[in-house]
């Protein structure tokens, strides 16, 4: 869910996320730090570098998940979930940055040692997709 300034509300409905593609996590990311977040809201990705980046941004913050994933071989996840949370009027205040949460363990299994590929790949495909957003911010305006 994002609310904007004015008080408007995106939430993306369950039908809008089952059927989601490719093209579509893009844009619900990039909707997800933008500046207008109701339902009229566009895609300026105005909170990417703030919310996304930086030492305490989400991708850091995936990134050390990702490093436990990599080493840990005492449990399989399945549908347990990422959740992303920021307060778009702190973000860049001391300690209103974004918060990355694992959450959903009722299947959580053991993994007799094995380390967990699918979560692991479901994670590095979220840090690819939020990668090429902050990267996208950051590259200059393409000359006509």
């Amino acid at each position: 869910m994002v609310s904007d300034p004015s008080g408007a509300v995106w939430r993306p409905d369950r039908s809008e996320l089952k059927g989601t593609d490719i093209p579509g996590v893009r844009r619900m990311l990039r909707r997800y730090v933008s500046s207008a977040g109701g339902d009229g809201g566009g895609e300026d990705c105005a909170l990417a570098a703030a919310v996304y980046g930086g030492e305490g941004g989400v991708l850091a913050q995936l990134r050390e998940l990702k490093a436990w994933f990599e080493v840990q071989t005492l449990f399989h996840f399945y549908s347990a979930s990422i959740l992303l949370s920021y307060d778009a009027n702190a973000v860049t205040a001391p300690g209103g940055a974004p918060r990355v949460k694992l959450v959903d363990f009722a299947h959580v299994v053991e993994s007799e040692g094995v380390i967990d590929h699918n979560f692991l790949g479901g994670l590095c495909s979220l840090i690819k997709f939020i990668d090429d957003i902050v990267s996208s911010d950051k590259a200059p305006p393409a000359q006509s």
